[in-house]
């Protein structure tokens, strides 16, 4: 079945002291999730930025609520992320880190977000096992 979560996020951004031509961040985020999802998440990031402008960065969503009704939780995956303009990823749902009525669930699709980045959308093909 076709999902969108649609999430509200706060950001927090925290440099890391390297000594590298390269600007790296670790990124926290608390999330609301509304729509077809409903509940709450929090993230976690690492991302490079690059010294032509954009940032590249993969990490993790921890979403707990309900899903077309059904409660419990999962993990999500996010990758091949880039940050500039807009901010695109690939999310999949971590196999098998489902947790009570969505226990079984595994999904993935293209998230999408732009500035302020405040709100993005990923449209996700989702399954139950």
């Amino acid at each position: 079945m076709k999902v969108t979560l649609h999430l509200k996020n706060e950001i927090t951004m925290t440099p890391l002291a390297l000594n590298t031509g390269w600007k790296v961040l670790t990124i926290t985020k608390t999330n609301e999730f509304v729509g077809d999802a409903v509940g709450s998440g929090a993230s976690a990031y690492v991302s490079v930025e690059m010294p032509e402008g954009w940032q590249r960065f993969e990490g993790q969503i921890y979403f707990t609520g309900t899903l077309f009704g059904k409660a419990g939780g999962f993990v999500i995956a996010s990758y091949r992320g880039r940050m500039a303009d807009k901010v695109t990823a690939e999310w999949e749902i971590v196999p098998g880190s489902g947790t009570n009525e969505l226990a079984g669930i595994r999904g993935n699709g293209p998230y999408l977000a732009f500035p302020p980045y405040a709100e993005g959308k990923c449209e996700m093909d989702v399954e139950f096992e």
